[in-house]
């Protein structure tokens, strides 16, 4: 349903510029590179392994912040307070570790897709059940981050859900097919900038709306919405100092260490060194993000102490579009400036994951195929041509299904990554076996994986099934008469320790999901490898602790 329009010319104007410039990007690169047999596989896909290195660290931030994570991150700041920005002490883990112990591995073996070194450590089949997994997990994900700006520029714009939802689905896909790497790459420079630029100044303008620094400091500790340190260990704390930290850390690997958006930005860069660099240079732009987005929900938070806007909006799915149109509306610009970024955060994760799904689809599913059946490998021109349509196809897919992604749960950050961590968890679990243990096998392997598969969604379903979140105050409400708000309580955090039996095991916090998943990996992938005998010295030269003797192969590879 469409919202109120609050934009005004000079709204519609950043707003436009914003979809023109992103389109503009895309039709820019497949000018550059016109000529037919520039328009390969490779070129599409990894830009031929020739980018630049901040412009890939950028992209690697601008990938990962989508319209889901902006509008997320504010909402869990204002239900649960600023805890979240502890998982902020996890980047410094998990891109270390992507720097030290993936980056050298994936790159000298020149990986286009990641899951090619499942089949070159184990065998063709864990690849292939990896990849689809991928696939199906990727088409959810990048309908939910179609959706999420489709709320917020239909609730200031006036515009219908279903024609954003389109607008936002549309231009991505086009840009992308049309452009391959390099445009999604460039066009995420553009989106981060608009992105960074535009909490600044919701942050700026929120402060005073509230009334000053002091006045949301005040606000925010009688609140107690500050970050906290908890270092209680129970697991079904929605989130402690471990689960923020040690949970983050391996819900990290999966959403960045090893997952095909970040694999394709590094192996894009013409040297290991170079890809080395850019991750850490990703890692403050993330931090960055992370900060904005947090204080923004604290912000926010401060503007409504007094009054709850739920029993207006419904769902705190809508509370920051609703802070855009109420504080933000009465500056000319600002509401087009701020759905201008929701929207960049959204098209920057839609294109990276076409890419991906193009890159996963082409090289572990359509390159082998065509080989087998004809005995030769696809040609350039033939392959540029099949990437471009593999990315038609997704892009169309995920729009689909973006139209029926608002019968979710209301908590739209924590759906996701509850999903994402059930199934991403298992793979990233595979990826570790397969690096760090020298004996694992496929069987150890495919135990391992199916077990954690169950678990994970045993535990996200039962979540979801029980709806069995946090129960916390809310905002007082004044909505009918100002006599009825009163003083803001605390949350009550030891709501937590009142669940027990299944009740309590749903309750276990999505953030320990991947790390569930990647300990069972490890320990029956260890335990049913010893078991049937281990695996070959061929096959344990592609572990952390031998790949330097694998043959570099060339760069045309």
């Amino acid at each position: 349903m469409a919202g109120s329009n609050v934009f005004t010319w000079p709204d519609y104007l950043l707003f436009a510029s914003a979809i023109i410039i992103s389109l503009s990007i895309g039709i820019y690169q497949m000018l550059k590179r016109r000529k037919e047999s520039d328009l390969t596989a490779s070129e599409l896909l990894v830009a031929d392994r020739k980018m630049n290195i901040f412009p890939v660290s950028l992209s690697m931030t601008a990938s990962l912040v989508s319209g889901i994570f902006i509008l997320g991150v504010p909402q869990d700041v204002i239900i649960y307070g600023g805890v979240y920005y502890l998982t902020g002490l996890s980047y410094f883990l998990n891109y270390a570790f992507c720097a030290h112990c993936v980056v050298p591995v994936f790159y000298r073996l020149r990986l286009c897709s990641g899951f090619q070194y499942l089949e070159l450590r184990f065998h063709k089949y864990i690849r292939r059940i990896a990849s689809l997994t991928f696939v199906l997990q990727t088409i959810f994900y990048m309908s939910v981050v179609i959706y999420a700006p489709a709320i917020t520029i239909s609730q200031t714009t006036g515009i219908p859900t279903s024609v954003a939802i389109a607008l936002a689905g549309i231009i991505c896909t086009l840009y992308t097919a049309i452009g391959g790497l390099r445009a999604v790459i460039w066009t995420d420079v553009f989106q981060i900038i608009v992105m960074i630029a535009s909490l600044i100044v919701t942050v700026v303008i929120g402060i005073q709306n509230a009334g000053g620094t002091s006045e949301v400091s005040r606000l925010i500790s009688e609140g107690d919405r500050w970050p906290y340190f908890d270092f209680d260990p129970d697991p079904r704390l929605l989130y402690s100092f471990w689960s923020c930290v040690v949970g983050s850390t391996f819900s990290g690997m999966a959403s960045f260490s090893f997952q095909q958006m970040i694999i394709q930005r590094f192996v894009s860069l013409p040297t290991k060194k170079a890809a080395i660099a850019s991750v850490y240079i990703a890692m403050p732009v993330s931090l960055l993000i992370l900060t904005l987005l947090c204080v923004t929900g604290l912000i926010i938070y401060a503007n409504y102490a007094d009054c709850d806007p739920i029993h207006t909006i419904m769902t705190y799915n809508k509370i920051l579009p609703h802070f855009i149109t109420q504080a933000l509306g009465k500056y000319s610009g600002l509401p087009g400036l701020f759905v201008s970024c929701i929207f960049c955060g959204a098209l920057s994760t839609i294109s990276s994951g076409i890419n991906s799904l193009a890159a996963v689809t082409y090289y572990d599913f359509v390159d082998p195929l065509y080989l087998k059946v004809r005995k030769e490998a696809i040609g350039g021109k033939t392959s540029g041509k099949i990437t471009i349509a593999i990315a038609l196809i997704f892009g169309s897919i995920a729009v689909l299904f973006s139209y029926v992604i608002h019968h979710l749960s209301p908590n739209i950050l924590h759906t996701t990554l509850i999903i994402l961590n059930t199934i991403s968890g298992p793979i990233t679990g595979m990826f570790v076996l397969g690096l760090f243990v020298p004996w694992a096998n496929t069987k150890g392997t495919l135990v391992g994986f199916s077990a954690a598969v169950i678990m994970t969604l045993w535990l996200g379903i039962g979540n979801s099934v029980t709806n069995n979140k946090l129960r916390v105050h809310h905002l007082p409400n004044n909505s009918t008469n100002v006599t009825e708000c009163t003083p803001i309580p605390p949350v009550d955090r030891s709501l937590f320790k009142n669940r027990s039996g299944w009740d309590g095991f749903y309750s276990i916090s999505y953030l320990w999901y991947a790390f569930i998943a990647v300990v069972i990996v490890l320990i029956l992938g260890n335990v049913v490898s010893l078991i049937t005998g281990g695996t070959t010295s061929k096959k344990k030269k592609y572990t952390i602790w031998k790949y330097k003797k694998i043959p570099i192969p060339p760069r045309s590879a």
